[in-house]
């Protein structure tokens, strides 16, 4: 949104850090709703049924279950059941799961690390002094102590900051999803393994970016 022709000082001000705050609040949506992705699959691996659904509900929201640790478990069990002889997942396709859950891990590690950063940053929305005319920036600040001293870690300075992590986010719980999904047709029989008919390595195999496969794939 764009404010109009003589737009009154403080109404800039305000429009501004509002559009801010905003974007702040999507994140979080976005970064949580990975999290919940993450969450999703622990629980239908291994619960069948819907009262089972419940019981896992119990284990899996538990507040040692942070983000980091659900991921871990959720890792671990997609390999499990990868690995399974009831599942029967052919040795390609485990190949193609192993390199998704990698390439899962390197992002869901690097959204973790900036939420924590982020959340735990001191900010300073609509600061200036009486000559400020543009609010759209902020300051974000926050510290780490390291054994070269006090270091200061960069971080978002606008709204468009925010909505790139908020597009990662967005990303990686649909495939997550996806992937949720294609475990569960394994677990159900479906021959072959529909991993790789919907996933792609567009990387290497030393830097795998694993995506979606578009129809044109």
């Amino acid at each position: 949104m764009t404010g109009d022709v003589g737009e009154a000082r403080e109404q800039k001000r305000e429009r501004q850090t509002t559009e801010i705050y905003a974007a702040l609040g999507r994140y979080v949506e976005a970064f949580e709703f990975v999290v919940f992705s993450v969450r999703t699959g622990c629980i239908l691996f291994t619960s069948p049924t819907t009262s089972q659904h419940r019981l896992m509900q119990v284990v899996f929201n538990h507040r040692s279950m942070t983000a980091e640790n659900l991921f871990r478990i959720y890792r671990a069990l997609v390999a499990e059941i990868a690995n399974d002889k009831d599942t029967n997942v052919p040795a390609e396709e485990r190949s193609a799961i192993y390199g998704v859950l990698q390439a899962f891990d390197r992002d869901f590690q690097s959204a973790v690390s900036w939420r924590n950063d982020l959340l735990h940053g001191t900010w300073f929305v609509g600061w200036g002094s009486s000559k400020t005319d543009d609010w759209s920036k902020f300051v974000h600040m926050r510290f780490k102590t390291t054994n070269d001293g006090l270091a200061v870690l960069p971080g978002p300075k606008s709204a468009t900051d925010l909505d790139v992590h908020t597009q990662e986010c967005q990303r990686l719980s649909a495939y997550i999803q996806r992937l949720n999904g294609c475990i569960l047709l394994s677990m159900a029989g479906e021959k072959p393994s529909p991993v790789s008919a919907n996933f792609i390595n567009a990387g290497t195999d030393k830097r795998p970016d694993w995506k979606i496969r578009s129809p044109k794939n």
